[in-house]
């Protein structure tokens, strides 16, 4: 899998590099940069295409967006938010730079597909203590 945040260029460049090289099919890409997502959307619908809830709000607004990863983070993340937006069809991706035990327990609960994630041990360990039947 490979990600691709898009600070500056053309977004259809970076999806020719990696459609060249076969990694197309599994790679994915973001921008801070509204005018880079927007080029994105237009210019090559075929590069998935990830959103941040906080900027679009539901995952109504992130399915309208033709997203296909939807990104929580501590602060907005909910059971039922993912649950809605797996259900929508759209890959949940959590940020979180911390390593606060109570958040990846949260995530782990809510089933979130994919980890943006500084401290992998401390995510990994509660991985495993909650799948260990008490």
């Amino acid at each position: 899998m490979a990600y691709a945040e898009i600070k500056e260029g053309d977004p259809a460049e970076v999806r020719d590099l990696l459609a060249v090289r076969g990694m197309l099919k599994e790679a994915w890409t973001f921008s801070f940069d509204q005018a880079i997502r927007a080029a994105t959307r237009a210019k090559v619908p075929d590069f998935r295409r990830m959103v941040l809830f906080e900027h679009v709000g539901s995952v109504a607004r992130a399915v309208a967006h033709e997203a296909r990863i939807i990104e929580f983070n501590e602060h907005n993340l909910t059971e039922e938010l993912a649950a809605e937006a797996r259900q929508a069809g759209l890959i949940t991706q959590m940020f979180y730079a911390g390593d606060d035990r109570s958040v990846f327990e949260r995530a782990v609960r809510s089933g979130i597909e994919q980890m943006n994630i500084d401290h992998v041990e401390t995510f990994r360990a509660v991985e495993r203590e909650l799948a260990t039947p008490t």
